[in-house]
């Protein structure tokens, strides 16, 4: 049992890497306006960005700073995407009538800005996940659909990869034709899950209790304690987050954070007084995207040995 221990140790030791931050970078400026809730693709040469309230969309191209606006849509910023050939983004249009929410899901061009519209004018229309096989996903009245990006046009409505949605407060899974409701911790109000990059497990906060790993069936693997707006790194070994504290009516400090999906090597990447750091995301294996309260966004360039 002491070699079974001292194996784990060792084991533990030799996975664990020191993270180190090793240039911070101002990716736009105040003059540019304001933006948040960075969303990057998949190769790390765009990023989407939108308004604090989510109304609009904008792309940001890495390499020259540009940035261009693509639409000015109510909702178009609430977990937009990039499509899995990074030549469209996918999106919500969110419209009301008669104080009732009607959403469009709409697939637009990066070159020609042209629109697909996939879902019009729907009560109860979740966002895109974009799968692997290039298709969308999206629930529309709590039932799993899943269109063509291209065409819009509606595939089999079903899955050969896990998918999660937020349903009446619980993690709504779908997989292979079945649908599975989670409470992992029980009774409450879930957000901010996805699936792990290897499609293996679920990330997800409980409210008041903290952010949790599980497997597939809601067993609990990992807790990674308050650690809101969770991000998986690209390989699944770490998960970004920020650190916020508010008085119930502001802000009052935030922070970003890295921690190991096994909960441990947990890191602290900002420390300012004067800024709040907010809403992080991943823009390559090695780069940290967050933006901040008054609406500018940085990267943070890591180091890991």
């Amino acid at each position: 049992m002491k070699k079974v221990f001292l194996y784990m140790l060792i084991s533990s030791a030799l996975l664990a890497q020191n993270i180190s931050v090793v240039n911070t970078e101002m990716l736009t400026r105040p003059e540019d306006g304001g933006f948040f809730y960075p969303a990057a693709s998949k190769s790390g040469s765009k990023i989407l960005l939108t308004a604090d309230n989510y109304q609009g969309l904008w792309l940001f191209d890495v390499s020259t700073k540009n940035i261009v606006q693509l639409n000015n849509y109510t909702g178009a910023g609430y977990n937009a995407r990039f499509s899995a050939s990074e030549e469209e983004v996918i999106f919500r249009k969110d419209d009301y009538s008669q104080k009732k929410k009607y959403s469009s899901l709409i697939a637009q061009s990066l070159s020609s800005m042209n629109e697909v519209v996939i879902e019009a004018n729907t009560r109860n229309l979740s966002e895109a996940v974009v799968l692997k096989n290039g298709n969308a996903a999206y629930t529309k009245e709590e039932k799993l659909q899943v269109a063509d990006i291209n065409s819009g046009k509606s595939l089999s409505a079903s899955t050969s990869e896990p998918v999660v949605y937020i349903e009446n407060g619980a993690i709504s899974m779908f997989n292979k034709g079945t649908k599975k409701i989670l409470k992992p911790l029980g009774e409450g109000n879930y957000l901010w899950q996805s699936i792990s990059p290897d499609g293996t497990k679920l990330l997800f906060t409980a409210a008041g209790k903290g952010t949790f790993i599980s497997d597939l069936n809601g067993k609990i693997i990992s807790s990674l304690g308050y650690a809101n707006a969770p991000q998986w790194s690209p390989n699944g070994k770490y998960v970004v987050y920020m650190n916020d504290k508010d008085d119930g009516h502001k802000l009052l400090s935030s922070d970003v954070y890295v921690v190991g999906a096994d909960g441990q090597n947990r890191i602290r990447l900002t420390s300012t007084e004067d800024v709040l750091e907010i809403y992080p995301a991943w823009l390559s294996s090695n780069k940290v995207l967050y933006g901040t309260t008054e609406g500018v966004i940085y990267s943070i360039e890591l180091k890991f040995e």
